[in-house]
């Protein structure tokens, strides 16, 4: 497990999941595109590599793009829009098979037993867990955590949760693990104040958090998809910043709807976002032919602008 960084503008953990996938379908991209922009800035957390490696490599080798070239344009910290265009114009493999087998790939992969026994005693988990993209988001998850608690009671600048809406932990519910990132960065007074936690989002007013009742969204369905009293959950997550395995025991404690059909049913959706606003939303984005799109994909494109902003900000700083 690479060592606990401060989250704030130092170094932060690009704990999007290599399962994620932008509208171009691409496993693994999202998470190459935010390690490539952190590593940019000098903040990307120590333990973490961007570059010709590991699933930035496979990523590369299964679509055919040139190393070089690719990273010498994330080094200008491009939108993610941007980074799906130069995919789509420079991969010498980009049919839907290519795709496809890249994207089983990255999925299927079991972490060689040798690297895996560590990691799951680390993080105190059993055998039962092999899948590469898991042992990464929970050590990720749990770097994370250890990067807040060490923090807990000093001012932090915002973070983003970078968490995708995408990931699912071990017990197999998408978005789970962001409502259990999004509490605990709210609790270290650290959510910037166009994202919301469960009931409420926070604002900044001179410094000030205020909290304000914003019912509905993701959480609320969430929580109502699998039975669980949503202020419990967020007192618990406020109130004792758990690791994400203790919030997943908590869940399946209290959650009364957590059978099999409840979370294939929560997984599946709907989750579609439609109308002239996000419409509009998605043009500011670079995705101006896109009417629709699938939420959890529209909230990541949302996080990975605010994550690009930060790190032009902290580039223009650096460099005045």
């Amino acid at each position: 497990m690479p060592s606990a960084q401060q989250p704030g503008m130092e170094k932060l953990v690009p704990a999007v999941s290599s399962d994620a996938t932008g509208p171009l379908g691409v496993t693994h991209l999202p998470r190459l595109y935010v390690k490539a922009i952190l590593n940019a800035t000098g903040s990307l957390a120590d333990g973490w590599n961007s570059g010709n490696r590991g699933m930035d490599k496979w990523l590369m080798d299964d679509l055919e793009i040139d190393y070089e070239p690719f990273f010498a344009f994330l080094h200008a910290i491009p939108t993610y829009a941007e980074t799906e265009a130069y995919v789509r114009t420079h991969a010498r493999k980009f049919d839907d098979a290519s795709i496809a087998a890249h994207n089983k790939r990255v999925r299927d992969f079991d972490m060689p037993e040798e690297n895996a026994a560590p990691r799951r005693a680390q993080l105190g988990i059993d055998a039962a867990v092999t899948k590469g993209v898991m042992l990464n988001d929970l050590d990720d998850y749990a770097c994370l955590h250890a990067a807040i608690a060490a923090q807990r009671g000093t001012k932090l600048e915002p973070i983003v949760p970078l968490v995708s809406m995408q990931a699912a932990g071990p017990l197999g519910i998408r978005h789970l693990p962001r409502m259990w990132a999004k509490g605990i960065i709210h609790g270290a007074g650290a959510l910037p104040d166009q994202w919301r936690s469960g009931p409420v989002r926070v604002v900044y007013t001179n410094g000030t958090p205020t909290l304000v009742e914003t019912p509905g969204g993701v959480d609320a369905t969430t929580v109502t998809n699998l039975g669980i009293d949503m202020h419990a959950m967020c007192q618990y997550l406020l109130a004792q910043a758990p690791t994400y395995l203790e919030f997943e025991d908590w869940v399946k404690g209290h959650a009364t709807k957590l059978d099999g059909a409840s979370v294939t049913a929560h997984n599946t959706g709907p989750w579609v976002v439609q109308g002239e606003r996000p419409a509009a939303e998605l043009k500011r984005l670079g995705y101006p032919e896109m009417t629709s799109c699938h939420m959890f994909v529209y909230n990541d494109l949302g996080d990975w602008d605010a994550l690009r902003t930060q790190m032009l900000a902290r580039r223009a700083t650096v460099s005045s």
